[in-house]
């Protein structure tokens, strides 16, 4: 999920000269225009609280853009951003997000993807399927997803075997 340093402000309440010092340490991507498209899950950890209880956060959410591939998150190169919104949360999301990792655990045990190569990368794909749109939605918004639909799916495409391999 992107948005634009304009999203940011218009749901923040801030201008657009704060948005983007606030944005300046998040990771983008380039657009047409030469437009910067910040990861919601990034922006979210930059508000202020009380941008957050004004109602900051689903406005944020629905300005949002998705990427037709809404399975890849970037694989372990997105860890430290899951685990900064993890590190985030408010405790009503982050009841939501411990739920929507049990669900994960759970989807992926009930499946025919619960293989060893699988099991070995549990945990971090586990903190990746936070960054998954649908549950970051569900996540910072309470917006219900089919987690059980979703994880082993998710699970074949973000698992990074090699990696544990060569650490």
């Amino acid at each position: 999920m992107k948005l634009t340093q304009r999203d940011y402000a218009t749901a923040a309440h801030c201008s657009y000269e704060t948005a983007g010092r606030r944005l300046t340490s998040s990771d983008y991507t380039t657009g047409t225009h030469g437009t910067r498209y910040y990861s919601v899950a990034q922006a979210v950890t930059t508000l202020r609280p009380r941008e957050v209880e004004g109602g900051a956060v689903a406005q944020l959410v629905a300005s949002a853009t998705t990427h037709p591939d809404t399975l890849w998150v970037g694989g372990s190169d997105s860890l430290h951003v899951a685990q900064r919104l993890l590190n985030w949360l408010p405790d009503d999301m982050l009841k939501r997000a411990i739920v929507a990792q049990h669900e994960f655990f759970s989807g992926v045990a009930h499946s025919k993807v619960c293989a060893p190569a699988v099991v070995e990368n549990l945990g971090k794909l586990q903190m990746l399927y936070l960054l998954q749109p649908d549950v970051l939605s569900f996540v910072l918004t309470g917006t219900p997803t089919n987690h059980a639909n979703i994880a082993p799916a998710f699970a074949l495409v973000n698992n990074f075997p090699h990696e544990s391999q060569a650490a």
